[in-house]
């Protein structure tokens, strides 16, 4: 199944980002080989005729290739949602034999404004599976990995310190429930836990 929104302009547009909508990986695996100059094609406007929606699809339906779409105003997000439920198809060749590289130091002059769009959504695809699979892990609700979050840490540190959060509560009940003592291996073992951030500003800090 899938559910989505678009993110909402604003401060918190960065926690929809992080939290995104949630595609089929057979629709990623189609999408993310395709080039600026793929040919596509639209189906007729699926959208509310009275809303914003028909108004943008109607611009950006008239592409005939990847490229066209995204200057004519779709988003990164329409094309996998456009392709995923049917309004969207690519109509031949050429594409890539593989998925676009989520590596952006791999960027050079060859990389179009296309091939640049794709693989940030590649990469964010790649950070969004692992937010995913950590929160079922943990048995959290997603947005939490993301929500309280420090400035300048990543979602992946962010998680690293939740894990070492929820092991200190279970040492602490542990240790609660049986009347023991915190040893230093308890604080050693959640220490290891916790995703320290490198300092680079204070030579005199570790």
């Amino acid at each position: 199944s899938t559910s989505c929104s678009l993110p909402p302009a604003g401060p918190t547009s960065s926690l929809v980002i992080a939290m995104p909508c949630t595609y089929k990986t057979e629709t990623y695996n189609e999408v993310l080989r395709w080039l600026d100059n793929t040919p596509i094609k639209y189906a007729a406007n699926p959208k509310l005729k009275t809303s914003k929606s028909f108004v943008r699809y109607a611009k950006y339906a008239k592409a005939k290739t990847v490229g066209e779409a995204l200057r004519f105003g779709t988003l990164y997000l329409d094309l996998l949602f456009d392709h995923e439920h049917g309004h969207l198809k690519a109509t031949g060749q050429p594409k890539r034999k593989q998925l676009v590289s989520p590596d952006s130091s791999e960027w050079d002059d060859s990389w179009n404004a296309t091939d640049k769009i794709l693989s940030k959504m590649h990469a964010k695809w790649i950070t969004w599976s692992k937010t995913f699979e950590v929160a079922d892990r943990l048995g959290v609700d997603r947005r939490n990995l993301t929500s309280n979050k420090m400035g300048g840490i990543s979602v992946e540190m962010h998680t690293q310190r939740m894990e070492a959060q929820v092991m200190a509560k279970l040492i602490m009940e542990e240790a609660d429930s049986k009347g023991l003592l915190i040893t230093d291996a308890d604080v050693l073992h959640v220490l290891k836990l916790w995703a320290f951030k490198e300092n680079t500003t204070r030579q005199n800090v570790m």
